[in-house]
């Protein structure tokens, strides 16, 4: 496939300690490396220069921790942050504008503007369809189809994306479930998706491919965060929708100059 690059099997595959998550520990257990994984798609010079960045920052604000710790979160954020579009030189602008990318790695309350550093593509959408799905080789059993409706962050390629899970609820056993028909706030990534995927084709195949994500053309996405609309107000309702349209516009402007 042009533009792709292998990925093969190394003798020792490393665990990132993340502070928040797109997998569970035991998914975790076979990622690819995160150096490994942005040397294969090319971006390993930012990702060196973020993870600096983020392991100087993570001292500041967790100090006490092992040097090993700070250095796998370093790691694995840079990945997150550069899969989801989020480069060195946005790290500055976004601090610019009040927007604090270590809070928003290492908090349980943030701001809508810092959650979506953790997601290219963030949509106001209706699930039309959630059904069992294990033909794309992939490791996720399930696709949801979502009707966009707005976009706050990001583009998509058309009014219609593909969710990919391992269950029918968001994460196996939490009871947290969509619903054909409802109404979701979706904070997604195309980035970890195409990670997580080329990790499950690593580990059952010996070999994988793998590119940059071409952000605005992907339509397959894994979920970051999901919030429930109703009668047109997200749930909980920490903030109004008119305050979470705001807060992802702005980080939406700093990041692609909209």
């Amino acid at each position: 496939m042009a533009g792709y690059s292998k990925i093969f099997l190394i003798p020792h595959i490393t665990v990132a300690l993340a502070l928040c998550t797109f997998v569970s520990a035991e998914s975790r257990q076979s990622q690819i490396p995160h150096s490994q994984y942005m040397e294969a798609i090319n971006m390993q010079d930012d990702h060196f220069v973020l993870q600096n960045i983020l392991l100087y920052g993570l001292q500041l604000a967790d100090p006490g921790r092992s040097v090993e710790y700070y250095q796998q979160n370093a790691s694995f954020f840079s990945m997150i942050l550069l899969l989801s579009g989020v480069s060195p030189r946005h790290y500055y602008l976004l601090d610019e504008a009040g927007i604090d990318i270590i809070h928003a790695i290492t908090s349980n309350d943030r701001p809508f503007s810092e959650q979506s550093l953790l997601a290219d593509l963030v949509i106001n959408g209706i699930v039309t369809d959630l059904e069992p799905d294990d033909a794309q080789n992939d490791g996720f059993n399930y696709t949801a189809t979502v009707i966009i409706n707005q976009t706050l962050k990001g583009t998509a390629p058309g009014d219609t994306i593909y969710i990919r899970q391992r269950s029918s609820a968001l994460r196996a056993g939490s009871g947290s479930q969509l619903t054909v028909g409802n109404n979701y706030l979706f904070l997604l990534s195309s980035g970890v998706y195409g990670y997580q995927s080329a990790s499950f084709r690593l580990r059952t195949a010996g070999e994988a491919e793998a590119a940059a994500p071409n952000l605005g053309d992907e339509d397959t996405f894994v979920i970051y965060r999901l919030y429930p609309v109703i009668n047109g107000e997200v749930v909980p309702a920490t903030y109004s929708f008119g305050e979470i349209t705001r807060q992802l516009s702005l980080t939406d402007q700093i990041i692609h100059g909209n």
